[in-house]
């Protein structure tokens, strides 16, 4: 969440990079302006929106509140059921009001879960983040800065924060040499179609919701272009394989296995989500490939999943058949490429 020490390193690195006034610093400013006007515009639509986290403050108190009929919210309420039974698990005991509700779980007794140690479980969720479809490069920015910055929470930072958040995510995709100069359109889709199938074998192992939810809120959730390319071309890699084995169907009996897998063996939950999704399919042109949200992202590995299960013999690499090149950056997604 936003803090006095993210404001400072926000300005920092801003007054650090900061050049002669020349035509380029000129040009510069006026960059930065435009984007400062561009938070003005989404802060003051979102405020009071319940579709989005609140925030209040009372003297020295920060409040935050999140609406449970919203994805933010709804992980919210996740985050703070588990905390609770890691709790009882940990202590023997249900939480108390005065109890952090995140603890140390190395101490004897409930204590308040250090800032150094938090950043450091963030440091080994950077090392396996791949093996939950999230963004290294995102997870290390939240580390370096000590603040994540989300789609949904970038309103209650400062738009200098955001810059910085972006800024240091692009940093670290080209430190690890991701960036869009270093590797080609191609490698990244073969990436993101190889950590598919991963989440599609947990789904089959699980027969659960969470690691497609989880993966889905990973590419959708963090702010900057990268995170919205990143989830663009999951979203091309999913429907493509749907799109193309529906073409080698075309009686719709394996999509109708798959619904029917998905109905009586997935966990409840996922029906709107599906429908919606279904409905895009047949849409190519519609805006929402463009900047796919969780939902539609989840319902399309479900989908997958289902497919694998009734048409591929329980094997997520039955899939690969269908993979192809992708699509240019700039245009809509497309069934005929």
């Amino acid at each position: 969440m936003p803090d006095e020490r993210g404001e400072r390193q926000a300005h920092t690195a801003r007054d650090e990079s900061a050049g002669p006034p020349g035509r380029v610093g000129l040009v510069g400013i006026a960059e930065e302006e435009a984007r400062r006007e561009r938070h003005v515009r989404v802060v003051v639509a979102r405020q009071g929106d319940p579709h989005f986290v609140q925030r209040s403050r009372n003297g020295a108190c920060t409040t935050y509140e999140w609406s449970t009929d919203t994805p933010e919210g709804r992980r919210m309420l996740e985050a703070v059921r588990y905390q609770q039974d890691a709790f009882r698990a940990k202590f023997g005991r249900d939480p108390r009001p005065d109890d952090p509700l995140f603890f140390d779980p190395d101490a004897d007794v409930p204590v308040q879960l250090s800032r150094e140690k938090a950043l450091e479980n963030l440091s080994e969720l950077a090392d396996r983040a791949q093996e939950f479809g999230w963004p290294p490069a995102m997870i290390k920015a939240w580390q370096e800065l000590g603040y994540v910055v989300t789609r949904a929470n970038m309103h209650t930072f400062s738009a200098a924060q955001v810059q910085a958040y972006e800024e240091a995510v692009r940093g670290h995709w080209a430190a690890e040499g991701q960036d869009d100069d270093e590797a080609g359109i191609e490698e990244v889709v073969a990436e993101v179609a190889e950590a598919t199938l991963h989440i599609v074998a947990k789904t089959l192992e699980t027969k659960a919701l969470w690691p497609a939810r989880r993966v889905a809120s990973g590419f959708v959730r963090f702010s900057g272009d990268e995170a919205r390319e990143t989830a663009r071309l999951l979203a091309y890699v999913l429907a493509r394989r749907i799109l193309f084995h529906r073409d080698t169907d075309p009686d719709g009996t394996g999509l109708a296995e798959a619904r029917t897998w998905l109905t009586t063996d997935l966990e409840p939950g996922h029906e709107t989500a599906l429908l919606t999704a279904l409905t895009l399919l047949d849409h190519p042109d519609d805006p929402a490939w463009q900047d796919p949200d969780e939902d539609l992202l989840a319902a399309l590995i479900w989908l997958t999943t289902a497919l694998t299960a009734t048409q591929g013999d329980n094997n997520p690499q039955w899939l690969r058949q269908f993979d192809s090149p992708p699509p240019p950056r700039a245009e809509p997604y497309a069934t005929g490429a």
